[in-house]
Parts: C-alpha cells; sequence; structure tokens
C-alpha cells in the first residue's frame, strides 16, 4: 500500500479525535446566558437561550442529538469506511503478492496502520460521547 494512503489513514483518525475533542471543550467554556436561572414567565427572559433549550429539553450544538455529536459521528464513519477499503485492498495485496517480499511487507504495515486507525476512530468516538454526555 502506498504511503500516502497509510498517512492519510493516521491523519484522519488523529484529525478527527483533536478537531471534535477541541470543538467540544470550547462549547463546554462558551459564555453562559445572563437569564440563567430566572424564571422564563418575563417575555425578555423567555427570549433567552437558557429558556428556549430548557423548553425544547435539548441543547442543538453539544447534546447527544447536537450538531458536534453528528459531525463526529459522520467523519468517523467517513474514516472508519476509509480504513475497511485498506484492510481489504491490502488483503488483496497481500494475497496476490506471490511471495514478493516487499509487498508483502507493504500489505502487512497497511493492514496494521488501519487497525491503529480504526482503534483511533473508536477511542475518540468513545470521548466524545463521553464529554458530551457529562456536557
Amino acid at each position: 500500500m502506498k504511503k500516502w494512503a497509510q498517512r492519510l489513514l493516521i491523519t484522519l483518525g488523529l484529525g478527527l479525535t483533536l478537531a471534535v475533542s477541541s470543538g467540544t471543550a470550547y462549547a463546554a467554556t462558551l459564555p453562559t446566558d445572563p437569564f440563567d436561572g430566572i424564571p422564563c414567565t418575563d417575555k425578555q427572559v423567555a427570549k433567552s437561550t437558557v429558556c428556549q433549550t430548557s423548553n425544547k429539553g435539548t441543547d442543538p450544538l453539544s447534546t447527544t442529538g447536537g450538531v458536534i455529536h453528528q459531525v463526529t459521528q459522520l467523519v468517523a464513519i467517513i474514516a472508519g469506511s476509509v480504513a475497511v477499503i485498506v484492510i481489504v485492498v491490502a488483503g488483496i495485496s497481500y494475497i496476490s503478492a506471490n511471495g514478493d517480499a516487499e509487498k508483502i511487507k507493504k500489505s502487512k504495515n497497511a493492514i496494521i496502520y488501519s487497525l491503529v486507525g480504526l482503534i483511533v476512530i473508536i477511542v475518540g468516538q468513545a470521548l466524545i460521547n463521553f464529554v458530551i454526555s457529562k456536557v
């Protein structure tokens, strides 16, 4: 397997983990609503973010069904699909190597790097889900 594909897969996995975890951390540090703690009966207070999200029951950005969660799931699905495709292609290359030591080595490395990428994706998703559930 070509080195660029291996590097791409590793970069996608690590980039997903770093980008999403920093985005989630940023969302957790956003300023609070100045009307927090005040009953939502006043007209001006009822327009605040806290009242609107408490009425809907979800925060559209950082909850389980929020934008961050959906985007990270999409990226993880795409990166995981790429990793599986790389594993299949490397497996076919391994089978058709006909004893060529260089092809066998490249195929094994591609499979190993793809599996590492899948592990990074799974751990990243677990961390993201944990952080989102605590926010």
